[in-house]
This record gives structure tokens, sequence and C-alpha cells, in this order.
């Protein structure tokens, strides 16, 4: 419900299977989260399991179950030097979280029969004391409202009360936020969740046809790569949200078919230059991330990615099965656009297709790491040595990142490319990257790549043209780059 009312990004904390009553470090992590999603003006809301059988419907702290309570404030109350510091064994702060109750009812006295009062339970949630402060820590009760006011637990609304965050974990049983998407003006850069979604359909059609769209969610299988695959990009290391939505269109959204489906979905870093759709899990593939099938509907990932191209495959338990979809992806500091990979090979942008050859070969270049020799001059009065590689192959060209001040640089990425000449090597140039003046030449080589079928290791020297005084040889060897390339002649192997 909050999702389709907000519009916003869902995630569900289970406190009591996540035993935050019983561990301090894991109630400390939940408040340091509960107060970054309130400042981020996120929807927090916490619930109660509904009663089973003739279980009370009201726990000790009067709190109702199968209901929600909205998180209104967060804060630790600084009790300093007041005689509120020796009712509490000394701390100087107590975490503390607002709620209010959405329901209008009336407060019943404590020997009422509604009462949560009963034999061995002083803490009445009817009571005066209790209604604005509930906790199961009697000490709370010798708090005046002056008291209170003064360790700033203050109140906006008449139905809102305050709890320590021990007594929270051990009341509540889960807790949902919910995270706005916004592009409030107002609201600072750093608090907004920017992304894009997109919509699709599981779809069961031909065999390895542009219509077979539901392969499964074993990565095992060999189907697993059929399923819907959408590209994006991550610029630096930051902090990401995706949320997979199953839904039955409106045609045919009756009771008999609101099942939910075990679905699933799985982000693989793939190539830098990648723009085709994924046929084969390779090592340099590897799937960063797994949120395990459920049948729900929704599932949500919170977590880090580093920079890199990646690939999302929301993906259904049984290959075969349809239904549609909604895929977000969201980040708070860049925009994250999906792009939907629906063709298999490149195609050409040439209009006479006649006379363009047909692609031949795919090569994968893999460029680990480089030692670089230290008798490598710099020109432009430079000591330091910001290494980068350019990489061409017939009119493709791409550059990994640049090493700064290392002759030992670290690359470890992955390239793709689609021949059409075989015989025409991939160049390799090493450059050294200026600020203010040209970069320069460290070294280059040619590097055939025949056919290979599984990626192999390769070496590659890399030299540059002697200068007029080095009258022994015409080339001077600059280092060695370590590259693993895998060819294939079957395009649907990569």
């Amino acid at each position: 419900a909050l999702v389709d009312f907000s519009g916003g990004v869902c995630e569900t904390i289970d406190l009591t299977a996540g035993r935050y009553a019983d561990i301090e470090d894991k109630r400390a992590q939940l408040f340091d989260l509960l107060y970054r999603e309130n400042i981020d003006h996120s929807i927090i809301c916490f619930s109660v399991t509904a009663p089973g059988g003739s279980g009370s419907e009201r726990t000790e702290l009067g709190l109702m179950r199968g209901h929600s309570y909205h998180m209104t404030d967060i804060k630790k109350a600084y009790l300093g030097e007041t005689t509120l510091r020796s009712l509490f064994n000394g701390r100087e702060k107590v975490a503390m979280l607002r709620f209010r109750d959405s329901r209008e009812e009336e407060k019943k006295p404590p020997g009422s029969p509604d009462s949560a009062l009963s034999e061995g339970n002083p803490f009445a949630f009817s009571t005066d004391v209790l209604s604005r402060l509930r906790s199961k820590n009697s000490d709370w009760q010798q708090i005046k409202d002056s008291e209170r006011q003064r360790i700033g637990l203050n109140f906006r609304d008449p139905r809102e009360f305050w709890m320590p965050i021990e007594d929270v974990v051990s009341e509540f049983n889960e807790v949902s936020l919910c995270r706005l998407v916004t592009e409030n003006v107002f609201i600072s850069t750093g608090k907004k969740w920017r992304g894009s979604s997109i919509t699709g359909k599981w779809i069961d059609g031909p065999r390895d046809s542009s219509m077979d769209r539901s392969g499964g969610g074993d990565s095992s299988q060999e189907t697993f790569l059929h399923n819907p695959q959408y590209l994006f990009d991550i610029d630096s290391e930051t902090e990401v949200i995706f949320q997979l939505l199953q839904f039955v269109e409106e045609e045919a959204r009756t009771p008999s078919v609101r099942v939910h489906l075990l679905m699933g979905f799985h982000v693989i870093k793939v190539e830098e230059n990648r723009e085709t759709r994924l046929h084969k899990l390779w090592d340099h593939t590897p799937i960063v991330i797994t949120d395990d099938h459920k049948r729900t509907r929704e599932l949500m990932y919170r977590g880090t990615m580093s920079k890199g191209r990646y690939i999302l495959l929301p993906t259904l338990y049984k290959p075969g099965d349809e239904s549609s979809y909604q895929v977000r992806a969201l980040s708070q500091t860049s925009q994250i656009n999906l792009k939907e990979l629906k063709v298999d090979v490149p195609k050409s942008l040439n209009p006479c297709m006649c006379f363009t050859p047909d692609i031949e070969w795919v090569t994968i270049l893999i460029v680990e790491n480089a030692e670089i020799l230290s008798s490598t001059p710099q020109t432009w009065m430079s000591s330091k040595l910001n290494p980068f590689c350019i990489i061409s192959c017939e009119g493709k060209t791409v550059k990994t990142g640049i090493a700064r001040d290392d002759t030992h640089p670290e690359w470890n990425s992955a390239y793709v490319f689609y021949r059409k000449k075989p015989n025409k090597p991939i160049s390799l140039r090493v450059l050294n990257k200026n600020s203010l003046m040209p970069n320069e030449l460290i070294g280059e080589c040619q590097i055939p790549a025949p056919i290979t079928h599984s990626p192999t290791p390769l070496d590659a020297q890399i030299s540059r043209k002697a200068k007029a005084s080095d009258e022994d040889s015409d080339t001077i060897s600059s280092g060695t780059v370590h590259l693993t390339i895998l060819t294939e002649d079957n395009l649907m192997a990569v």
C-alpha cells in the first residue's frame, strides 16, 4: 500500500527474526538507519503481528496488534546532569522514537475492562503518562511533563507517544521503510533518490527467438540468459536501490489469477563497452547481486556498487512462466538509466549492407595489469607516471582508467569486439596521462587474437620507437601488459 500510494521504494525489516531485542549492536545500527531515513523524508511505519486464535488484541504497552504506527521523530534524549540521569543508571543519552496512532480512540481508565492493566502489570496504556511515554521501564512514570519537555520529548499531535528503542524492538515485529523518489529542488542534492523505471513481460516464446524471454531463475541452466536484460552504468562507487514489482495487467486482473509467482533478480558485471545481449557467463562476467526468488509482489535490494557496466536480469523461478513486471533502479549520487538489450550482435549502420562483410569473430580482451620499466623517460618535466591503455579494433576505440603515479598499474577491465576482419590484429597502446601537455606514448603492440574458445593468458611486450641517439635498435622495450584473450567464431558464445 505504501508503494502504491507514494510511488516510493519499500524495504521491510523483520525485528523478531533479526533478534534486535537481544543484540545491542543491531539496535544501534537500526537507530542510525532510522535517523538517516527520517532526515531523507522516508515514510517509516512499525507494526505488530495480528493476534492468532484467542490472543489479546493489545500488547503489554497497549499497542494494537495488526496495526501500523507511523514514526514521526527520532532522537537521543540528552539527560545531562538532571535528576533523570539517576533514574537510568547514569546514562547520558536515551535513544527515543516518537509514533503517531492514526486511530481516533477513546482513552480508557486503568480500571476499565478494555484497559491493558492486568494483575502484575502496572503499565496500562490508558494512563496519561504511559500514553505519552510508553515503556516497560517503570522509571518513566516518575518523569513529569516539564522534565519531558526539558529533554526534548515534545509532541505535535495528541495521538503521539514516545518509546525507548529497547521497547520498540521488543513490542513491534517489523518496520517498513518507504523511500520517496523526488526531484524537489528544496531537498539537498545528496538526499534525492534518482533513477529510472521500465516495464516489461516474461514471455514464453519460441526457443532462442526474440520472444523467448522467460528463461527461469537457475543461473546454471542454459536458458537463464534468455530472460529480459537491462544494461546500466555506475560512474563511481555509490549506494543503489533496485526494486522489482510483479503485476497482472488490468484486462486479466481477476481474483483467480492474482497469484504471485516466485520471482527474483540478478545483476551481472559485464564488459565496459558491451551493447548487446549476454549469452554465456564467463569468469569475467560474474553475478555480483542475487535477490533470491520469493512468492511476493515486490522485491527490494539496497547496497553499494563499484564503477562499471552491468546487466540486470529480472527472473521467474520456473522457465516458461509468464507475467508482467516493473524494474526500478535508484541512486542518490547519479542518474541510473536502464536500457533494454534486444539484439544479439551489433547491427551495421552502413546503408550499403551488400558491400559490408559479416561479423566472423568475437573477441573478449581483458586488460589485467602491467609492468612498466623504470627506464621509461618522462618528458614535459613530469616525474610521475599515470598510465592508461587505448585499444583499437576495426574502427572501435576504448580506454581504460588512469592509474595514478604507478609503474605497476592494475586495471582489470574487460572489452568485447565484434570482428569482420579476423586477420587484422588489435592495437594496444599504453600512454602517460599529462594534465597540461599532450599525453606521451609509453609503448604499443599488435595483438593477433586468434580463435581460442577459452580464456587464454597473454603477456604482451610493449615497445616504442628509439630516439636518434639510440643506435643499437629501432625500438626500445618499455614493459609488459598482462592480458587474457577469448576469441570465438560462434557469436552466441559470449
